[in-house]
Parts: structure tokens; C-alpha cells; sequence
């Protein structure tokens, strides 16, 4: 009888070789998965670059079109999530010194560490400057809206860092500002070469505590008497000083105005001004008038003017709608602007000025002398 043979005879194992070559080609899948997800990770976060740097292109156009920033070609830093940008500004003007179209180019690195670059050139239309002013203009019975997510008292190119916001001001450069990022309170002044961002925590420790004040900010124009074009130097701009006078019954540390009025009577679209009012302990709150100094205030001289409108609708103007007189101010001013124009002009105010019109329409009205 012929045995069979044993059935395991015809069974054999993967060779060496097999699980070799199955091993690679798993590597190489799974390799190719995680330079995939990598290439997702830097596609997402230069999408989400590309966003924050249109977001504040656009937002820069509306502020110089409301007439806020400054006129010239300027460069303004400013913090995203996860990476630095350097944003600059170049306007074309007309013969007449006219801004007619703003080129914006916003430089960050990417994660690579490779420059990318978004830019955005805007035409502005020949639009009633009153039009334009009102993008500048608050919703009634509503605040300033908050700019880059924090107070918009704070300046644009101000780091976050959580709660606070830190900046080198343009008027102050050896020094350090922090800023409370959501009340817009100024909490601390250091001196120091050390950039803003590379503060270190007990740095910042030390140069809070010192100081709580209240900024009011805004820019001062010059017209031959009528409400002047976007940015248009259509007047000299003259050497002045802001002092904001405080009410005399208040015990109160006094505050510091900065400004860049020019030396002499030059060709300026306008003058910017802050000025930091010190709080007391006790009272934390302000009162007084906000003044132009050294500006000839007499016939044959200069007049001044202040940009105000009743935004809420009550019938007085008071806060941040621009007062003759600030009482009991707690929060941060913007846009507190002024205007400037011949002592035998009236100050100018809209078409159908005294009629029905809207409660959040601009005019100027008499400030001093």
C-alpha cells in the first residue's frame, strides 16, 4: 500500500524577500500620507495667512478713505496668529495734490520661510467727501467698532499678546505702550530697545501698575473754508500744539498731548494727535476741553472748527460725538478731529444743514476761538 503523502508537504510561508517588499510599499503609502497632511497644514495656514492680510488691507482702505490715517507712503507692522506682516502704503496723487488711488502691499513668511506677498491697488471715485466721511462714522446707539478683534483705540500695527496689546508709538519711539485690549486703557510706558513682541513676562510685569490712563486721538485739517477733499492739502498745515485743559475743581495728574505738526507752515494733508489723560484711583473718570494752541486765533488769522454729529439721536452732543466740553469721560476717544480754516470763514456744515437730517450726520461747528 502506497502511503500518501502528508498535506503540509504542499503548504510553504511568505519568503523573506515577500515581507520585504510588502513592508516598502506600505512605507511608501504611508509616506506619502504624511507629506500629504503636511501639504494640507501649509495650505490651510496660507489660506488662513492670505485672509488676515486682505482683512487688514481692506480695513486700512476704509480708514483712509474715512480719513483717518496719514497721507504718505508709510510702512505699518502689524501681528496675525502665527506670523509677523509688514503692510505699506503708496498713494498717486492728481496735480492738485489730490489722493486718487491707494496701492496696499502686505510681506509675511510663510511657514517655509519663503516671502509671500498680497497686494491691492483701489481706485477712489471723485465722491461728495461727505459720503466719504461717514465710513468713518459709527452706527447710532453703538460704540466704535473694534478694529483687528480688539479696542479701536489701539493703533493697527500694536502686538496682541491675550489681554494686552503692545506697540512702539510714532511719537515716542524709545518707548513701549501697553495697551488693555478691550477697554482700549492705556496700562503701562517703559523705555526700552527691546522690540515690543520679545518683551519678556516679568518686563512687562514691571512696567504695568505705574499707569492707567485714557487716550483721545483724532487729526486736525486745513481748508480754505469749505470741507476739504480726501486727504487734499488744500491749506498749509501750521505748527500747533494740543492741551487738553482740565476742569479745574478735579485733582487730576495733567495730560500729555503728542502730535506731528510741522515746524513751519508746510503742504500737510493733516496733523495726527494723541493725547493720554491720566485716571486718579479714586476717580476714574475726566472732564475738561480739548484746545489747538499757538495757531494765530485772531482777525486775519485761523479759525477752529470740531467734526460732530448727534450719533445717538438725544438731542445733545456729548463723548465720542465731539463736545465742546468732555464731562465725565470713562472711555477711550477716537476720531475727535478738527478743522481748520480762515478766521472770516464759517465753519461748514452739510447741505441742508438745520433741516431733518439724519441723527448721524457729520458737520463742523465753531471750537474756538
Amino acid at each position: 500500500m502506497t502511503p500518501r503523502p502528508s498535506s503540509t508537504s504542499n503548504q510553504r510561508g511568505a519568503s523573506l524577500l515577500e515581507v520585504l517588499v510588502a513592508s516598502l510599499v506600505l512605507a511608501v503609502g504611508l509616506l506619502g500620507l504624511v507629506a500629504l497632511q503636511r501639504h494640507w497644514r501649509v495650505a490651510a495656514e496660507h489660506g488662513q495667512q492670505m485672509s488676515e492680510a486682505a482683512t487688514w488691507v481692506r480695513q486700512q482702505l476704509a480708514q483712509q478713505r474715512g480719513l483717518i490715517g496719514p497721507p504718505n507712503e508709510q510702512e505699518l507692522p502689524f501681528a496675525g496668529r502665527n506670523t509677523a506682516y509688514t503692510g505699506t502704503q503708496r498713494w498717486q496723487l492728481d496735480e492738485a495734490g489730490v489722493k486718487q488711488a491707494l496701492s496696499t502691499e502686505v510681506l509675511w513668511l510663510n511657514r517655509m520661510g519663503q516671502p509671500a506677498r498680497l497686494q491691492l491697488h483701489s481706485l477712489l471715485t471723485d465722491t461728495d467727501p461727505v459720503l466719504s466721511l461717514s465710513l468713518s462714522v459709527a452706527a447710532a446707539h453703538h460704540p466704535w467698532r473694534p478694529h483687528l478683534g480688539r479696542h479701536a483705540a489701539i493703533p493697527p500695527q500694536a502686538v496682541d499678546l491675550g489681554e494686552w496689546s503692545l506697540e512702539r508709538p510714532w511719537m515716542q519711539a524709545d518707548e513701549v505702550w501697553i495697551w488693555e485690549r478691550d477697554s482700549g486703557l492705556l496700562l503701562g510706558r517703559c523705555r526700552t530697545d527691546v522690540p515690543p513682541a520679545q518683551l519678556s513676562a516679568a518686563a512687562l510685569r514691571a512696567c504695568m501698575g505705574k499707569l492707567k490712563a485714557l487716550p483721545i486721538s483724532g487729526h486736525v485739517q486745513f481748508s480754505d473754508g469749505g470741507l476739504p477733499q480726501e486727504g487734499a492739502a488744500v491749506g498749509p498745515a501750521y505748527p500747533l500744539r494740543l492741551e487738553l485743559v482740565q476742569r479745574e475743581s478735579e485733582d487730576a495728574a495733567p495730560a500729555e498731548c503728542f502730535d506731528d505738526a510741522p515746524a513751519a507752515p508746510k503742504a500737510q494733508a493733516m496733523v495726527r494727535y494723541l493725547c493720554v489723560v491720566p485716571l486718579q484711583p479714586d476717580r476714574p473718570r475726566w472732564s475738561g476741553r480739548l484746545l489747538l494752541q499757538h495757531l494765530p486765533l485772531t482777525p486775519g488769522g485761523l479759525r477752529v472748527c470740531r467734526y460732530s454729529a448727534d450719533l445717538d439721536g438725544d438731542g445733545d452732543i456729548e463723548r465720542e460725538e465731539h463736545p465742546a466740553r468732555y464731562e465725565n469721560i470713562t472711555q477711550a476717544l477716537i476720531h475727535q478731529n478738527f478743522l481748520v480754516i480762515p478766521f472770516g470763514s464759517s465753519c461748514p456744515g452739510l447741505r441742508g444743514q438745520g433741516t431733518n437730517q439724519p441723527a448721524q450726520s457729520w458737520g463742523t461747528q465753531a471750537h474756538q476761538p
